[in-house]
Parts: C-alpha cells; sequence; structure tokens
C-alpha cells in the first residue's frame, strides 16, 4: 500500500475527479483517508503539498481537506498553517481568499468580521519566518 502522503496527492492530482458529479469527490476520498491513516498524517500530507509549488494546482483542494478538519474541529499547528496558507496566497491567483480567511479566524477562535491580521501576528510572523528557513 502507498503512503498516506501518495494516496494525498494522488487524491488531490487525479483529473478524474475534477467532475463535480464523480462519487466520491475529493473530500469524501480525503476523509475515509482520515479514517483509515489518521488525521495527523493526513493533515500534514495537506500542508506538505500546501508548501510544494509545483503542487499549486492542487492547493485549493488542500486548502479545502484542512477546512473539514477545522470543522470537525482536529488538531492543527494554528500559526504553521496559517503561515502556510498566507503563502499560498501570496503565489496562487486562484486560491480562494474566503477559503483561507475562514480557516484563519476558526482557527484563531475570531469572528469572521473581525479586524484581525494574522501578518501582525507574533505566532504567524515567527512561524512565516521558518518557512523561510532552509529545508532538509
Amino acid at each position: 500500500m502507498q503512503p498516506t502522503r501518495e494516496r494525498v496527492i494522488a487524491i488531490l492530482t487525479d483529473p478524474a475527479l475534477d467532475d463535480a458529479d464523480v462519487e466520491p469527490g475529493r473530500q469524501e476520498l480525503l476523509e475515509a483517508l482520515v479514517e483509515s491513516d489518521g488525521w495527523e498524517v493526513v493533515r500534514d500530507a495537506l500542508i506538505a503539498v500546501l508548501r510544494e509549488p509545483a503542487m499549486e494546482r492542487a492547493w485549493y483542494d488542500a486548502a479545502a481537506g484542512l477546512w473539514s478538519g477545522v470543522c470537525d474541529e482536529r488538531a492543527f499547528d494554528v500559526d504553521h498553517t496559517i503561515a502556510v496558507l498566507l503563502r499560498c496566497l501570496e503565489r496562487a491567483a486562484d486560491l480562494d481568499e474566503n477559503l483561507v480567511w475562514s480557516i484563519t479566524c476558526n482557527l484563531k477562535q475570531r469572528r469572521y468580521l473581525s479586524e484581525y491580521e494574522p501578518r501582525d501576528d507574533p505566532g504567524v510572523i515567527a512561524a512565516l519566518r521558518r518557512l523561510d528557513e532552509p529545508r532538509d
């Protein structure tokens, strides 16, 4: 069996799943993977996809997978997740800013219409700096 990360990538990049009428869809397949492999490894695979510029076409669906985890009140490294999503917004014209803001507000327990600015949050700033450090 493939490692979870490879299975997440396969789900996010399968062109057959571009059709909204296909059942089960991407999010249902990701949820099944959470059930079999656990949230943490699926979450980490989704974050890894969001950190990979070559995977930009899959960023929306990866963010939607994170949103599902937010809705289910699953565990997150809050500042790191927000930092990764902010970097994606800087680089991807088609990533849904509303989705990123919804994830951010929920993770930081802010009202949707709040004046919160994640780029002024010390924890997010530190996480953004760590993203800039060379990876092994």
